[in-house]
């Protein structure tokens, strides 16, 4: 009796270790033996770190608000570069708190008793165009003096933001025009610009050109200009900016049979077009007056200030719909005045008219400038 339990024991670890070494080589040799929870896990946390890569990526490169380059002061001070106003300035004769803006003097001395420049940015006239990172800025030098012809002489210049050094003469042409606007490519190898000239027997023919910017440094001035335009007068054309694919949008009105009152219907509206003026595309008739095109290329800011009771702000897709439109209060509030400048924060989440800074989610008017206007608003500086 006392030898049974001494004679089982053998045999049941034997079978306890047969049954662990039978169990191990069964899977060694059929299915894995990694845990369905393990594998998920995996799967997770890869996901998360390329959600995470992703997201710091486009972080990094996302643009940042810096300051805003504000124009000559209605007190005659310069032009300057100014942090954006912490506390809300909603009506002139109450001051924003501007810390230390920093004078662009060089500016104010472009103008000479031989030379104008003006300083103007979005709306009817855009003589200001700034790289997308804030350090080179285009303008448009106008001679005083005109040709023996009696042409104007003007010549598109680029020079370094902070003090005017680096100067470059880009482009010089001779136009009975006057008006001459400018606008930068998306990819910033084209200018745009536009000419309007007075007809002799009435109305207007606007010109609509690009030039390669790296061309205007290898070739002699003119050598490399497309016109975009027709060359018949009594039409109209307004730019636009540039859309995310980097074509041209602009607005296109043809006078010529019908007088100055009306453009033809069936013509008139929103165009894109390439900078070598191929593949015009129409895209509506809807959006009036716009006048910047917003950083992400897909919608534009227009306005309408024909009269008081017609006063709009608007922001547009580019098939025309309407995306958002500011309230009457703001709208008299702005448009009180004729607008000189507009454009967008480059984090597209604002934009500006003349003083005013607006959120382009809710309309609302956040803070203002007193005393000029915002010629652009360049990213932070890294």
């Amino acid at each position: 009796m006392a030898t049974s339990p001494k004679s089982k024991a053998p045999t049941s670890k034997k079978s306890v270790v047969k049954s662990r070494v039978s169990q191990q080589g069964k899977n060694t040799l059929g299915k894995p033996t990694f845990s369905k929870k393990l594998v998920a896990l995996f799967v997770l946390l890869f996901v998360g770190v390329g959600v995470f890569v992703i997201f710091y990526s486009q972080a990094a490169t996302a643009p940042v608000n810096g300051k805003l380059m504000t124009g000559f002061s209605q007190n005659g001070t310069d032009a300057a570069l100014q942090s954006v106003p912490t506390i809300p300035a909603i009506d002139r004769d109450r001051p924003a708190f501007v810390p230390a803006p920093t004078q662009l003097a060089w500016m104010r001395a472009l103008n000479t008793p031989s030379q104008m420049f003006t300083l103007t940015s979005g709306g009817p006239t855009t003589r200001v165009a700034v790289t997308r990172d804030g350090k080179r800025v285009y303008v448009v030098l106008q001679n005083n003096t005109k040709t023996s012809e009696g042409l104007t002489t003007y010549t598109i210049s680029s020079f370094n933001v902070l003090d005017g050094s680096g100067r470059k003469d880009l482009l010089t042409i001779n136009k009975s025009a006057f008006i001459l606007d400018i606008m930068l490519s998306r990819d910033e190898n084209t200018l745009a610009f536009r000419t309007v000239d007075n007809l002799p027997g009435g109305g207007q023919h606007h010109g609509l050109f690009t030039f390669s910017v790296a061309g205007a440094n290898a070739k002699a001035n003119g050598t490399s200009v497309k016109e975009l335009s027709l060359p018949e007068g009594n039409m109209s054309y307004n730019m636009i900016g540039f859309t995310q694919d980097n074509k041209l949008m602009y607005y296109f009105a043809d006078f010529r049979n019908n007088g100055n009152n009306y453009p033809d219907p069936t013509t008139h509206g929103n165009y894109t077009v390439n900078v070598d003026g191929s593949n015009k595309v129409f895209l509506s008739t809807s959006i009036y007056n716009a006048i910047a095109m917003a950083p992400s290329g897909d919608a534009v800011l227009a306005y309408s200030n024909a009269s008081p009771d017609s006063r709009s702000i608007t922001i547009h897709n580019l098939d025309g719909s309407t995306r958002l439109r500011l309230n009457r209060e703001s709208e008299n509030k702005i448009l009180l005045n004729d607008v000189n400048s507009a454009g967008w924060s480059p984090d597209g989440k604002s934009f500006y008219m003349n003083s005013y800074i607006i959120n382009a989610t809710t309309g609302a008017i956040t803070s203002q400038v007193v005393g000029t206007n915002i010629i652009h608003w360049l990213p932070k500086q890294i």
